[in-house]
């Protein structure tokens, strides 16, 4: 079985898509990957080294980009076809159907489905229904995408998965120049307004003016240069630069997750947190906003707290009752832990494979 990843992505750092990549080099699947430029990590380059892959870079405009990831589908003639981010199956998917319809096609929608015109309904509808599958990578995505554009019977969902990695840096919260008596609530992302940082330098202003709160200190990880100058501006404007501390992008997210307390996904829009995942792993408990599907990841009064999307008041009071509440955290953190089980990532890269078996078996 020869499987071609087509990323439609800029890897930025060893983080769960690439872990998950190398998960399925590790239980055999020969894959090959297309990239828009070499990854950044070199400890994923060299894993990816050593199981021999192939790692494919394109450039320029969206046909452009489509134009070279045929050739190099022509050249490789893989079994399946593995489309993820990006629009290239959109330009590929006919192609391929007529001219190589032995070739597997394969989508996994990781973002929630936001298009409401006709236009890309009609057009997705086509496109999506002419692949051989289609994954969700929860039901939150499953279900937004059926209410835009129907269902079909080949529309499936598919978690990804995690696990931990090995902690490097046991005295990083020391280096960090965290206290010992500070609570820690840790959040993951790349952008600012997507992942609701701003909202939560709002909720942390207004958890400041609360008498008797314990001290805490929120960690930010994954905002690029350009991202993390932009926030400071905002850390200032709330006046907050004092316990909110932006870390920039890193690969050493398992030893932040050692020392956190609450990890908070406050984003405005999210498929599934990946990271919330890896916090479940380490038994924290959860605050996460109400969309897409992070209610899959943190059930209400389960292991977590929801609250509404750009809400910082109703993030405000999640945060406190839980910095208050160190028995509530106990058993949300154990509850994560049970959680934890369902998105295995062994098991989940498993299950992705005996897809891609039940595709070959329909030739």
């Amino acid at each position: 079985m020869k499987v071609l990843f087509v990323s439609g992505m800029f890897s930025t750092k060893y983080g769960g898509f690439e872990k998950f990549t190398v998960e399925l080099l590790e239980q055999g699947v020969d894959l090959s990957i297309i990239y828009n430029s070499i990854p950044d990590s070199l400890e994923y380059l060299n894993d990816l080294e050593k199981y021999h892959v192939g790692v494919n870079t394109v450039v320029g405009n969206i046909f452009q980009r489509a134009w070279q990831t045929y050739k190099i589908i022509r050249k490789e003639r893989p079994d399946i076809v593995h489309f993820h981010f990006g629009f290239i199956a959109y330009l590929l998917f006919l192609i391929l159907k007529i001219f190589h319809p032995n070739i597997k096609q394969i989508l996994t929608l990781h973002c929630e489905y936001k298009r409401d015109s006709l236009f890309w309904n009609m057009l997705t509808r086509l496109c999506y229904r002419s692949l051989d599958c289609v994954t969700c990578v929860s039901d939150g995505v499953r279900k937004g995408l059926v209410k835009n554009i129907g269902d079909s019977s080949h529309y499936i969902v598919h978690y990804l998965g995690v696990s931990k990695r090995e902690i490097k840096n046991y005295q990083l919260r020391n280096e960090l120049q965290i206290g010992f008596d500070e609570l820690v609530i840790s959040s993951i992302g790349f952008d600012i307004e997507v992942k609701g940082f701003d909202v939560l330098a709002k909720a942390v202003s207004e958890l400041r003016t609360i008498h008797g709160i314990p001290k805490f200190k929120v960690v930010i990880i994954g905002l690029g240069k350009q991202e993390n100058r932009r926030y400071q501006e905002i850390l200032h404007q709330y006046g907050v630069e004092d316990c909110i501390l932006s870390v920039g992008i890193r690969n050493d997210i398992d030893d932040f997750l050692y020392f956190t307390d609450i990890y908070t996904q406050p984003s405005r829009t999210e498929a599934i947190s990946l990271s919330i995942m890896e916090a479940l792993l380490y038994g924290i408990p959860v605050v996460g906003a109400n969309v897409g599907g992070i209610p899959e990841v943190c059930i209400s009064d389960y292991n977590g707290v929801l609250f509404e999307k750009g809400n910082p008041q109703e993030l405000a009071i999640a945060l406190h009752k839980l910095l208050l509440d160190e028995k509530l955290r106990v058993r949300y953190g154990k509850q994560s832990l049970e959680l934890a089980k369902k998105y295995d990532k062994k098991s989940n890269v498993r299950s992705l494979i005996e897809i891609y078996e039940q595709l070959l078996s329909e030739k």
